[in-house]
């Protein structure tokens, strides 16, 4: 992890890799979401109670003697393959899109074929 993240950043990239949104976190918390908000963009300063319910809800660990939040070291390999993950999962909803509308052309044109020859179909005389 870089050593420049501040703990706010570190408290949002957990809450990220956690697939939470601020309004999720705050709820755990029992907090309004525009004070979970100002946790991370760093306007209001982690009480030691308020940090040990981020690290329950994030699990991550709280480290008070070196004044840092400690979030595990893989956590930007972690967002950066969540962001791989997220952009495949994308082409493959368009890819799937793709075979659905394929399939139904085909169907219809299944069906439509079927139709015409039931229509020229000999009548016995």
């Amino acid at each position: 992890m870089k050593q420049q993240d501040s703990i706010p950043d570190k408290i949002r990239k957990a809450r990220v890799l956690k697939g939470l949104s601020q309004e999720n976190v705050a709820d755990m918390l029992g907090i309004s979401t525009t004070a979970y908000g100002d946790i991370e963009r760093g306007k209001t300063e982690l009480s030691i109670k308020r940090a040990q319910d981020l690290s329950k809800v994030l699990d991550i660990p709280v480290l008070w003697g070196e004044k840092e939040l400690a979030v595990s070291p893989q956590i930007d390999t972690l967002l950066e393959e969540n962001k791989h993950l997220k952009s495949e999962n994308l082409r493959l909803e368009i890819e799937l899109k793709f075979w659905k509308e394929k399939f139904e052309q085909q169907l219809y044109l299944e069906a439509y074929r079927i139709l015409q020859q039931k229509q020229r179909e000999p009548i016995g005389f």
